[in-house]
């Protein structure tokens, strides 16, 4: 039977082999090394380990996560807080997280996704709705951009 030290060395291995492919909440660790048949005070010690030396930070995870869901694949507030809570983010950092998206720039995010679906699809406002709603764009928001679209392409 392999000694307490080694085991804790290969599950911050596991970690680490697991971080290193893209960033990853420490809940998305926790839940990998669990699968992986590691005790809770193991886990607790690579989590406390890895978040000592800064290879894990849910807030900064966050930050990023929203950076990327506002530029490379546009999405709404709902969707992003969705998306970071299943990752186990706390309610606390998605709300601090998502005051850095201000509701001006969902608008307009989802006013550009609109005409692109437009250009690429064709003028069908149902679908350019549900499309929208899918992103998780807010309802008043997807209204006020389909009225905008009315009266440039309607």
């Amino acid at each position: 039977m392999p000694a307490d030290s080694e085991i804790k060395a290969h599950a911050k291995e596991v970690a680490l082999n697991y971080i290193s492919y893209r960033p990853r909440s420490a809940w998305e660790v926790r839940k990998k090394l669990s699968e992986k048949g590691y005790e809770n005070g193991v886990i607790s010690e690579v989590i406390s380990f890895l978040e000592e030396y800064r290879f894990l930070d849910d807030m900064e995870f966050s930050r990023m996560w929203v950076r990327s869901r506002t530029r490379d694949k546009p999405s709404g507030r709902r969707k992003i807080s969705y998306e970071l809570f299943r990752k186990g983010i706390s309610r606390d950092i998605i709300e601090e997280c998502l005051a850095d998206y201000p509701m001006e720039l969902e608008e307009e995010l989802a006013c550009l996704l609109a005409e692109k679906q437009i250009t690429q699809k064709g003028f069908n406002l149902k679908k350019i709705e549900g499309f929208l709603l899918r992103r998780g764009f807010d309802y008043n928001i997807v209204r006020r951009v389909l009225s905008e679209i009315l009266k440039k392409f309607g």
